[in-house]
């Protein structure tokens, strides 16, 4: 049989009556001897029929009035331990009802798993899903109510609170984050990159985008396989990773610097804090050199060299998606220039790259008009020593 500690979980009660607060905690904090009969219940509810789970250990916080409980749940979600449980009086005269301060700490923690505690019917059950909507994170307790039953619902609520935090992380996990590299994908860098400019923008301060393109990958890929196609861009988003001061790529923090893929072999880093441009070019040698370094895969000898365009905020651009349209134009002027080469954006390339769109337009549409004529010229070469040939 496996065994299983459960986490600490904080439950708050919100009762102008401090002698319910005396109950619970003595239901709550204390040792109850209800091992078996809580296991039973948490096997038949979560499935964990084959593991020993070991009981709940439960800290808790009481208060008088709803207002004061909401500063509390507040203070709990900005140090980054919340309340997964919360049990509320119905009537805490002379401040807000139950039904008032459930509605209040819901806008704070959404997941707070809520028992409403009443001796009186001044609410239908009607009454309170109108105000507080359709949800399976509210359960009705009646007063005077009983030990065990108080302790079944503190097991079984924050279990599913804990369960719903599981579910929630794995789909942000799918929603904004790379399944083969684990770095932030596409979505996630959108958003991160926003607020880097809005932040610049506020704070009158400097940033930076770095457009990285993996040199030859796709003949790499195609040659060896796709198989040692991903093992690669693992070690190159580790790699840039590790080219960066802060690489927690897990915070949404607009204020250190982060990678991001956004597909393919397509990269990009944002600096968020630059004192000086000449750090983004700190930071593109330091990528430039380290992807540079020999791989060995599947008994393979691989060099992979990055190509990379740097923008700076505000003037390459201001707006998110000038930014990565002038970064990914640099990271192309890196690439005509040679493989494990960066080059930082200039105005110039946006005039040479729409001339020669127009170029290539026109092109096409000469081609659709059948305005092309071919002519032939011929090319008339003296050759000197033939023609001594020629005379002797």
């Amino acid at each position: 049989m496996e065994s299983k500690r459960k986490l600490s979980h904080r439950i708050l009660v919100i009762d102008d009556n401090t002698s319910i607060h005396e109950d619970f905690s003595k239901i709550l904090e204390k040792p109850q001897n209800l091992g078996d009969e809580l296991q039973d219940m948490e096997a038949q509810l979560f499935g964990s029929e084959t593991k020993t789970v070991l009981p709940a250990v439960f800290e808790m916080d009481c208060t008088s009035q709803g207002k004061e409980g909401l500063r509390l749940v507040q203070q709990a979600v900005l140090e980054g331990r919340p309340y997964s449980l919360a049990f509320v009086d119905f009537r805490m005269p002379p401040g807000w009802d139950g039904v008032t301060t459930i509605q209040h700490l819901w806008q704070e923690s959404p997941e707070l798993q809520i028992v409403l505690c009443t001796a009186y019917a001044d609410y239908s059950w009607q009454d309170i899903r109108r105000n507080l909507g359709e949800t399976d994170s509210l359960l009705i307790l009646k007063k005077p109510f009983d030990n065990v039953e108080v302790l079944q619902l503190a097991h079984a609520l924050t279990r599913k609170w804990e369960l719903n935090r599981e579910i929630q992380g794995r789909l942000n996990q799918l929603a904004y984050y790379d399944t083969l590299t684990g770095l932030p994908n596409r979505l996630l860098f959108m958003e991160q990159l926003k607020q880097v400019i809005e932040t610049a923008h506020r704070c009158q301060r400097k940033a930076a985008l770095l457009f990285i393109d993996l040199d030859n990958f796709k003949r790499i890929n195609d040659t060896l396989g796709h198989s040692i196609g991903d093992d690669l861009l693992k070690i190159a988003a580790d790699r840039i990773i590790k080219c960066l001061r802060i690489s927690d790529i897990v915070s949404r923090s607009p204020t250190i610097e982060m990678a991001a893929r956004l597909g393919g072999d397509e990269f990009t880093v944002i600096l968020p804090e630059l004192d000086k441009e000449e750090y983004a070019a700190v930071i593109a040698k330091r990528i430039r050199e380290t992807l540079a370094q020999p791989i060995t895969l599947d008994g393979y000898n691989i060099i992979v060299t990055p190509s990379i365009g740097i923008a700076i905020f505000p003037q390459d651009g201001d707006t998110l998606e000038t930014l990565l349209k002038n970064a990914d134009l640099a990271m192309y002027y890196s690439k005509r220039i040679g493989p494990n080469t960066f080059t930082y954006y200039q105005e110039s390339m946006n005039a040479r790259a729409l001339k020669r769109m127009t170029i290539e337009t026109h092109l096409r549409q000469a081609f659709d008009r059948n305005e092309f004529s071919l002519h032939y010229q011929p090319n008339v070469i003296k050759l000197r020593l033939f023609n001594k040939l020629l005379i002797l």
